[in-house]
């Protein structure tokens, strides 16, 4: 196990419940011989360009924790023990430390660990409350509320009926970033959180879907940054006490479209939302290209291809689905006899210790494929190593961790080594994002490897 860099002590909390300390190597010997009863304990993972990460007490795994969610509520002994996120990094066979905490259990007390600031900069903190007890006929819950975006300042919180208008003086309280508002008691029903800047309730940052809650529950809604991958200002966490996270949608914010020709031996093509004809949403699309993001209101609806100028000579039509705040794109993919659309998921968010890159088969005529990253000018042999074997039309590898550095990614087809592609160069740094799409040419047995949107550090 390798730890990693030097990290900043958190700021003490406002709130008395948080204990906000950095402990890179805390002394684990217990104040107690013996254990009394138990305490249960979870960690959270707030770090937006962190991959996942595993919370560990002492050196014994609880659980994965990828960012916005949550491992355990777990139960232990209460004794004294280290509490460690590690990250297991591409091609290291010693997982690295990025933040370990000490803590000495209290007996029937709930301990909450998170990771919060940077990849480069973590800062580690925790708070606890007394467990709570509930037995079944309540009927209020209860919810705290935690502030773990870093690239925000000070916030108001509110939570309350749907169609409620934030006023000053009525919010649940303020949060800086590291702040948390232990567990309040609501009656049951169907709530808004919105969150706005502090003393500002007319401009909000995020106002969610309904909440439906359950009586006789705890429940935490925590505030984390946004990244790239949605159409939002902040993201917002619903965690429970087992263990599993919920995303909540931001109600202003819509889903966001844009459309890929990839169907080789088509015109140029124009795309029309909704059955409307009046205006392409999509307009003069030519093969291999991909078009700008457009707003999606409406979840379910039909898109509808056209050659260029021509809306009324449908090529193929088919309903599409939309989620909230997403990012995505639709594949227009297929030969021109039976065309097809596909859904590729833009969920990629910039990753600080590697790049990330995804390649979709989108070939009719090439299926299965092998890929390569080699060094530059450099050939297939059979000793090269495959990056990725078998990849069929019309499926994507999703996003992985390439090795840093500057490569060619090259095609074969499955069980060959004679490329089928030129190499498409890639200078990969981390933190930098590549999508590829494998698309067919005028040659059948030639297809070509096309990288169609990136996120690139800048050196």
């Amino acid at each position: 196990m390798k730890t990693k860099g030097i990290q900043r002590p958190t700021k003490p909390s406002v709130v008395a419940t948080l204990l906000a300390v950095l402990a890179l190597f805390g002394c684990s010997d217990t104040q107690r011989l013996e254990a009394t009863g138990k305490s249960a304990v979870r960690g959270i993972n707030a770090l937006v360009d962190s991959p996942e990460l595993s919370f560990l007490i002492e050196e014994r795994s609880i659980g994965g924790v990828a960012f916005k969610s949550v491992a355990g509520f777990a139960e232990y002994d209460d004794l004294s023990y280290n509490f460690n996120f590690d990250i297991l990094l591409p091609g290291d066979i010693e997982t690295t430390r990025l933040g370990s905490q000490f803590i000495d259990f209290v007996v029937n007390n709930e301990y909450t660990v998170v990771l919060t600031g940077s990849y480069d900069n973590p800062i580690i903190s925790f708070w606890e409350e007394p467990e709570r007890i509930f037995d079944g006929s309540e009927t209020i819950f209860e919810m705290d509320f935690a502030h773990l975006a870093a690239s925000q300042g000070e916030v108001d919180v509110y939570l309350a009926a749907i169609g409620t208008t934030p006023v000053l003086g009525e919010e649940i309280g303020s949060l800086n970033v590291g702040e948390r508002i232990p567990y309040q008691e609501f009656t049951d029903g169907i709530y808004e959180f919105i969150v706005t800047p502090k003393g500002l309730p007319g401009t909000i940052l995020f106002q969610s879907n309904g909440l439906i809650s359950t009586p006789a529950t705890r429940v935490t809604l925590a505030i984390f940054d946004a990244d790239p991958s949605l159409n939002a200002d902040l993201a917002v966490s619903l965690l429970n006490t087992a263990g599993s996270s919920a995303t909540l949608f931001d109600i202003n914010k819509p889903a966001q479209l844009r459309l890929l020709h990839a169907a080789f031996g088509t015109s140029n093509i124009d795309g029309y939302l909704d059955s409307d004809f009046s205006s392409a949403a999509f307009s003069d699309i030519a093969y291999g290209e991909v078009s700008d993001y457009i707003d999606i209101d409406g979840s379910l609806m039909p898109l509808t291809i056209t050659p260029t100028g021509n809306s009324g000579a449908p090529i193929f039509e088919q309903d599409t689905v939309s989620v909230l705040n997403s990012r995505s794109t639709i594949v227009f993919g297929g030969d021109p006899a039976t065309p097809i659309f596909l859904g590729l998921i833009d969920e990629a968010r910039p990753i600080a210790p590697f790049p990330i890159l995804r390649v979709s088969n989108l070939s009719v005529n090439a299926s299965p494929v092998n890929i390569y990253l080699i060094e530059p000018g450099a050939t297939i042999d059979a000793e090269t190593v495959v990056e990725l074997a078998a990849l069929p039309y019309p499926f994507d590898t999703g996003f992985f961790g390439p090795t840093p550095g500057m490569a060619e990614l090259v095609i074969t087809l499955f069980a060959d080594i004679i490329p089928i592609s030129v190499p498409l160069p890639l200078t990969m740094q981390n933190g930098d994002v590549f999508d590829v799409v494998i698309l067919d040419t005028a040659d059948p047995n030639v297809v070509e490897a096309v990288l169609f949107d990136s996120v690139v550090v800048s050196p």
